[in-house]
């Protein structure tokens, strides 16, 4: 995730990242809620 926020620099034009897929959510932040019928965001 540090990386990631590296990257999301400000200045670059990247403020907000939208994950969607509770796979990829898992691996950025470690959040283990696999809720297919409950919509959700990190």
């Amino acid at each position: 995730m540090k990386l990631v926020k590296e990257r999301m620099d400000p200045a670059k034009g990247m403020e907000v990242l939208l994950v969607m897929d509770p796979a990829n959510m898992n691996y950025l932040t470690g959040f283990d809620g696999w809720s297919f019928y409950v919509h959700r965001g990190s």
